[in-house]
């Protein structure tokens, strides 16, 4: 299961298992064209879907071993619409591997594995992502958007898991968050104009009131926004 990004990477790296095992069916999934980037290159003019399938088939993949699925537009929707596409083929769903792009395969994780325990019949499911390599001959913007795209998935994942009041509180696996790591998004949050939390990072996960429950809400809205302006073209950053 080839998930929606813009990371054509993804695209090779399920290439690569179909060429170790040709009889693998490749779901492409995602919309795509209004969402944010997952990597700075330039955004699809095409669904994330269809440039995933097109790049399958510049690397040797059959038209007949690839479904699409363009109507998902976030993680939980891939694999709902996508089990759905499945289905209607009648095609069952029992051994899955997900492929997705770095930054956003935590999150791809945690959701897959909820839905996959809520799934008896389901055999196994492996994560294969691709490797991102950080470098610090990279441009200083491509480095910025990583680190604002990491930000903002560490703390939507925090918002999910551990904030009640969140309407996707639930849907995805509870992840262990380290308190160091906690303490780094803080950081960054007063770095970029944000006030000092009035919850101590040890007890932020733990906390479970109000609070709470408004702070993990607020550092989520506040990282989302502050990676929407990079990945719109705004250079101030970290």
């Amino acid at each position: 299961m080839l998930l929606g990004s813009n990371d054509t990477m993804a695209s090779e790296k399920a290439a690569d298992l179909f060429k170790m095992n040709n009889r693998l069916l490749i779901v492409t999934s995602g919309d795509g064209k209004k969402g944010h980037r997952t990597v700075p290159r330039p955004r699809c003019v095409n669904t994330e879907a269809r440039i995933h399938m097109q790049r399958l088939l510049e690397l040797g993949v059959p038209e007949s071993n690839i479904l699409v699925e363009e109507e998902s537009n976030n993680s939980r929707a891939n694999i709902v619409n996508s089990q759905t596409l499945l289905i209607d083929a009648g095609i069952p769903m029992r051994r899955v591997i997900i492929v997705q792009t770095p930054l956003a395969q935590l999150r791809a994780n945690l959701i897959f594995a909820k839905a996959w325990s809520e799934r008896s019949e389901w055999e196994s499911m492996i994560s294969y992502p691709p490797i991102l390599e950080l470098s610090a001959d990279m441009p200083k913007d491509e480095l910025d958007f990583y680190l604002l795209y990491a930000l903002r998935e560490i703390t939507a994942n925090m918002d999910r898991c551990y904030n009640r009041g969140c309407p996707e509180f639930g849907h995805q696996m509870k992840q262990s968050i380290p308190d160091d790591l906690v303490e780094l998004v803080y950081r960054y949050f007063v770095k970029l104009g944000g006030m000092t939390p009035p919850i101590p990072a040890e007890n932020l996960l733990t906390a479970d009131n109000k609070t709470s429950q408004i702070l993990l809400k607020r550092l989520a809205i506040f990282f989302r926004k502050t990676f929407e302006r990079i990945d719109e073209g705004d250079s101030q950053t970290a």
